[in-house]
């Protein structure tokens, strides 16, 4: 790919249809990124040596992308179509985060949090989800990415009993990096970085993606050898979140908190999920203690998933919540 500079709508990129004589790949290839309009779309690409163009759709057909991406991504343009200017506030991901943060950064909290050991953590998941301490507020760092990976914020879990708020999202401590520096985490879903690309080139079918409430159960889960764990921030869904989930997936399992607020929130997001075509599978917890997915051990959290019940079964069991 070429440079990409801020404001430029058409990128230059590699045609993947041709080759000069000398075996190299051809580059008058162009790829439009700005909004989306009655007549075009982002995505759409253009080739100068091939005299041909493509809409997105198009191009990932001749490519031989799977079907299931392909109406996916067919659905999400046609949205964007239907709302070529966003209006102010909308949730859909025609809205991205305004700032991103430099991944020196996270060498301020580069620190393993001892707590986190002691919650039985192995230091390879700490490194793989970032983990740090902040020495300074006492806190447990959870750096937040987009689908794409870029770091976009950061949110601190309390470890002080004096401390009010339990987890807090970073905000004047960045104001020195951006001055008008904001951080809307309903944006995101955390850990959706670690297998979102994976999953849109995956060429057959994938297991469904674990979904938990927060950082903490997300990655015991995946500790337990769950391989696709996104944590939602919340009890609640955007918009965004959501698209965010049918473009990678067709199915869920929600493996939120056993007790009576978690059980709550469930049915209602759940509801909310399938009324966006989703398949929404409850954990099965055997049990109806008001525990945690952190609360099981490696055996029990692989069985909650494995054994997790159709929605129809776990809303019969705790549908009068």
């Amino acid at each position: 790919f070429g440079i990409y500079h801020e404001g430029q709508v058409n990128i230059p990129a590699v045609c993947p249809f041709h080759v000069d004589d000398s075996g190299r790949r051809k580059t008058p290839f162009y790829v439009y990124v700005g909004a989306a309009s009655e007549k075009k779309s982002p995505g759409a690409s253009f080739c100068h040596r091939c005299d041909e163009g493509w809409s997105l759709p198009s191009l990932l057909t001749k490519l031989g992308s799977p079907r299931g991406v392909i109406d996916q991504v067919q659905a999400y343009l046609k949205d964007l179509r239907g709302s070529a200017k966003p209006r102010k506030g909308t949730n859909g991901l025609v809205t991205s985060f305004r700032y991103t943060l430099p991944e020196a950064l996270l060498g301020i909290w580069d620190f393993t949090p001892r707590r986190m050991l002691e919650w039985g953590f192995t230091q390879e998941t700490i490194d793989h989800f970032d983990v740090g301490f902040d020495r300074m507020n006492k806190r447990i760092t959870f750096p937040i990415r987009d689908h794409h990976g870029l770091f976009v914020g950061v949110s601190g879990r309390a470890t002080r009993p004096w401390q009010t708020a339990r987890y807090r999202v970073y905000k004047e401590e960045l104001t020195e990096i951006h001055r008008n520096y904001e951080m809307r985490k309903g944006l995101a879903l955390w850990g959706l970085d670690k297998f979102y690309v994976t999953r849109m080139q995956a060429t057959k079918p994938q297991p469904p993606i674990v979904m938990n409430e927060g950082f903490k159960a997300a990655m015991w889960v995946w500790q337990c050898g769950v391989p696709h764990v996104c944590a939602s921030m919340g009890s609640a869904l955007t918009n965004a979140q959501i698209r965010l989930l049918t473009c990678c997936t067709s199915e869920l399992i929600m493996f939120w908190d056993n007790d009576l607020v978690g059980r709550r929130a469930l049915l209602k997001t759940g509801r909310r999920l399938r009324e966006h075509g989703l398949i929404v599978r409850p954990a099965n917890y055997e049990t109806s203690e008001p525990i945690s997915p952190d609360d099981l051990s490696p055996e029990r959290v692989l069985r909650a998933v494995a054994k997790s019940l159709t929605f129809r079964q776990w809303s019969k069991l705790y549908g009068n919540v």
